[in-house]
């Protein structure tokens, strides 16, 4: 199985949130990889380069180089798009709107894996993944 990690998730673990770390520490015995969506990568060199830009601070950076040495980067492809798109045709039909990145995040990876988050839109779109 493997593990993949949220923005929101691996900001709980910056943050030192202990549940955070204990989920991650249990999680990570069955996983075969941890990695993060490329647009879970985005989303935090975002967040790093804006940190860097308005208060000239290099710890976001180095936090990030850090993080991203013990992580796999699972691209985005074709398939995962494809489906993601059936998913939000179906949830609207429910009357339900799920955000675009969290979907595409949640459905990144292929076969059997988990997703580790702390966002509530991913728990609300769990039945459809």
């Amino acid at each position: 199985m493997r593990l993949l990690l949220d923005t929101s998730f691996l900001l709980e673990l910056r943050k030192g949130n202990e549940e955070a770390e204990k989920s991650l520490r249990e999680e990570s015995k069955d996983a075969s990889d941890i990695g993060i969506s490329v647009l879970t990568l985005y989303e935090l060199l975002v967040g790093s380069h804006y940190v860097w830009m308005r208060r000239k601070d290099p710890r976001e950076r180095i936090w990030l180089d850090s993080l991203l040495k013990w992580l796999t980067i699972y691209e985005l492809r074709e398939e995962v798009v494809r489906r993601a798109a059936e998913a939000k045709a179906e949830a609207m039909l429910e009357g339900m709107g799920l955000p675009d990145m969290d979907l595409l995040i949640a459905l990144t990876v292929d076969g059997p894996s988990k997703l580790l988050t702390c966002d509530e839109d991913h728990k609300a779109m769990a039945y459809l993944l």
